[in-house]
């Protein structure tokens, strides 16, 4: 799902500012919990229409009737990308434990096989079962990147503490599962 358009013929400045106006800029971000972009934004057009370059009902962005002084504030709460990026987050990690558990469920059936079938069935599913986790295991690392790169995008959001602590409890299991298999 594409992110929300917040001006309607978008138009991309990069430039350069000194870190105290940065820090001045990220900190009225953090304090309105909006985006620096949409902080820089709203300064600009402010000082544009105090120069007169710029009407007062000028309609460059796309929520600009609804909003009365002119400017795209994501709605209140965590911005709806970063929303998106932790409901990917969430599907990936459950994804990780339908497997882990997949393998749990199929070791306990083979707890109560006589010792000759049980002998049969790991030589058929043991490499099954270690590949599945060793998948688990190698999406777990890739994920632990994209918690890091959430945790300072969400800031403080308790969902994704949650899921970092699923992914810790995930990766004990599969120890565990693993020492079981050899």
């Amino acid at each position: 799902m594409p992110r929300p358009r917040l001006v309607l013929k978008p138009r991309f400045i990069g430039f350069e500012v000194e870190e105290e106006v940065y820090e001045v800029l990220r900190r009225l971000a953090y304090e309105k919990n909006t985006t620096l972009s949409s902080i820089a934004r709203e300064l600009l057009m402010s000082a544009l229409r105090q120069l007169k370059l710029l009407e007062q009902s000028s309609n460059t962005s796309m929520s600009s009737a609804s909003s009365p002084n002119n400017t795209v504030d994501p709605p209140p709460g965590i911005d709806p990308v970063v929303k998106m990026d932790i409901e990917d987050f969430a599907e990936e990690v459950s994804e990780v434990e339908r497997s882990v558990i997949s393998v749990e469920e199929a070791l306990s059936k083979s707890a109560g096989l006589p010792r000759n079938q049980l002998e049969f069935w790991f030589k058929h599913n043991r490499d099954k079962l270690l590949d599945r986790l060793v998948k688990a295991e190698n999406t777990l690392r890739k994920l632990r990147y994209k918690y890091y790169r959430l945790k300072r995008n969400a800031k403080n959001n308790g969902e994704v503490e949650q899921l970092a602590s699923r992914m810790y409890t995930l990766k004990s299991k599969i120890k565990e599962l693993e020492k079981r298999l050899k």
